[in-house]
């Protein structure tokens, strides 16, 4: 998306105007300033249904031979869902589906395919532990207000939890928070 954005600054002016693949790009360009507008008007969304309808007539034109989409048929439909439901950069998902890569690409590398939720689940959580560890957050961490605790503050049976499961003492001093900013 931002490739496409810039490519007209980048060779915009070696082009003539007149190419009508370039064309094809510019209407496209034109489709993606709608879509992804922070605000639409309902003229506005009449007139990207003007010009999805467009598109798709001259793309036809350029490529006889190649069929349309599945996403050129989509975009037909994005003229109605902004008016029932406003820009779609207030709803979208992209940010999860970046999120969601991560476990894609370790369901992809794994050899265990039992109970792949179980494992991936287990994957992260490992390489999180790693990273609490390593402290490889990286410089930028921030913390809310601090609060010491002893172990042996605790309950005996939670002391001997926490004990066991961080290789700790009674008599060591854990530091709680009630929030903790890594990064952004």
């Amino acid at each position: 998306m931002v490739f496409l954005r810039n490519l007209p600054l980048l060779i915009g002016g070696l082009i003539p105007r007149e190419q009508p693949h370039w064309y094809l790009l510019l209407m496209l360009l034109d489709i993606m300033d709608i879509v992804f507008a922070p605000a639409v008007t309902e003229n506005l969304s009449h007139f990207l249904s003007h010009l999805v309808e467009e598109h798709h007539f001259y793309f036809k034109e350029l490529f006889p031979d190649k069929q349309l989409l599945p996403k050129h048929h989509f975009l037909v439909h994005y003229a109605r869902c902004l008016q029932m439901s406003g820009p779609p950069v207030r709803y979208w998902s992209m940010r999860f589906e970046s999120r969601h890569q991560i476990f894609k690409d370790m369901a992809r590398t794994t050899n265990c395919f039992k109970n792949l939720c179980k494992t991936l689940a287990k994957r992260f959580q490992h390489g999180l532990a790693y990273r609490l560890m390593c402290r490889s957050f990286g410089d930028d961490c921030e913390t809310g207000p601090v609060n010491e605790v002893v172990v042996k503050d605790f309950a005996d049976s939670v002391s001997e939890i926490i004990c066991s499961a961080m290789n700790l003492c009674q008599n060591d001093t854990l530091f709680s928070v009630s929030w903790v900013k890594i990064g952004h």
